[in-house]
């Protein structure tokens, strides 16, 4: 079995920030495979798809890079292991196992092939645990170094996404819990930052959404770990007819991306003493 996260380290550690893309990956693992409907293993479209990609440049500013290697629908890491709901709004939420898409698709062949109590256990053991785990691991690292880290978290979602108002969500979307997860000056650097791009994207935080579980869990603003997430709409840098990434696209946000890590690494410097 492959191990369930891929993590990219810099040579040496510039900023206490963890870039964490938990919804990129695209596999699944031996023995499921054949449970899943054809289609949604061949493509998972509930995807984050090249959200790792767009942040490659992360190491380069020496920042470190993780991201799921499994694909959600084995099981979602940003999901409480409880299986209780993110939000209490009604809205269509992918649980810790899912069973459907977001659209509403079922992902297995019939019902006596979703998962049972073991299988669960199994798949927390064998993906959940450990990624949260290197989360863990990482964020007390830094801490230990500098006295202070950041989280960030890391997502995309279709523009048409039913969540959004007059038909389209925002481009893109911070979330901190209202405050909770984050001191309040790393919110504020965040979105200046975002909001200098040169296209007009609309830069918004805490709604629809404030975050998910890893965001929630991770962010002890009281204990110097921050935690913010970032949800991109994915016509911004890639193109949502085929999932293909936009190099083009890409490029002009990547540059309010650096300057958002670069500025949030030197505001997390200053805490840090």
């Amino acid at each position: 079995m492959h191990q369930p996260f891929i993590l990219n380290k810099p040579v040496q550690i510039k900023y206490p920030i963890l870039v964490s893309c938990p919804h990129v990956g695209t596999h699944f693992p031996k023995g499921l495979t054949e449970k899943f409907q054809t289609g949604h293993v061949e493509a998972p479209e509930d995807t984050d798809w090249h959200v790792h990609q767009l942040y490659n440049f992360s190491t380069g500013l020496g920042i470190p890079l993780l991201r799921s290697y499994y694909s959600r629908y084995v099981l979602d890491l940003n999901r409480p292991k409880t299986e209780e709901k993110l939000y209490q709004d009604g809205r269509v939420e992918s649980g810790l196992f899912p069973t459907h898409t977001f659209s509403g698709k079922a992902l297995y062949k019939n019902e006596q092939q979703i998962i049972g109590p073991e299988d669960k256990k199994d798949r927390l053991h064998n993906f959940y645990f450990p990624y949260h785990q290197q989360i863990s691991k990482i964020l007390m690292e830094m801490k230990n170094e500098f006295g202070v880290a950041l989280l960030l978290e890391a997502h995309s979602i279709k523009s048409d996404a039913p969540f959004g108002e007059e038909g389209r969500l925002p481009h893109l979307i911070l979330g901190n819990q209202e405050g909770v997860t984050c001191h309040p000056s790393l919110m504020g650097i965040a979105k200046t930052a975002l909001e200098q791009n040169e296209l007009g994207f609309k830069v918004v935080a805490n709604h629809p959404f404030k975050g998910g579980f890893l965001t929630r869990k991770f962010g002890r603003p009281e204990a110097s770990i921050h935690a913010l997430q970032l949800e991109m709409c994915q016509d911004v840098y890639m193109n949502e007819s085929d999932n293909s990434y936009s190099r083009e696209k890409a490029q002009k946000i990547e540059g309010n991306l650096i300057l958002m890590l670069e500025n949030l690494g030197r505001k997390l410097l200053e805490l840090g003493e």
